[in-house]
């Protein structure tokens, strides 16, 4: 019997993180909707997925009426800071006009 193996994607992480860092449902669906987005425009393919996912939610956290400070994504998640901040600043923010729709954006304030 051969067991299947699926590879992880970053929306894989983002409802656990989300979850320990107490964001609201309408954070967790603008960050699980951005992933979805990130992985369809491949911006940071060659990244791990845990890794992409504290990404963005730092990303869109900061966007939201409550921010959580990127030592508290670090701890969660597992990533370094540096890695979250690099991931957050040069990748998803120049990708951001074909990541974050204004629907998203409405659902974080």
């Amino acid at each position: 019997m051969q067991k299947q193996v699926g590879l992880l994607s970053p929306k894989d992480y983002i409802r656990r993180f989300c979850s320990q860092l107490q964001y609201p449902n309408d954070v967790v669906q603008s960050c699980t909707a951005v992933a979805d987005a990130v992985q369809k425009h491949g911006v940071s393919s060659s990244r791990n997925p845990h890794s992409v996912a504290a990404a963005i939610i730092f990303f869109l956290g900061q966007m939201s009426s409550s921010p959580r400070s990127l030592d508290e994504v670090s701890a969660v998640s597992g990533v370094a800071g540096a890695t979250i901040k690099l991931i957050a600043s040069d990748e998803l923010a120049a990708a951001q006009s074909k990541l974050v729709s204004d629907a998203v954006l409405a659902k974080l304030k």
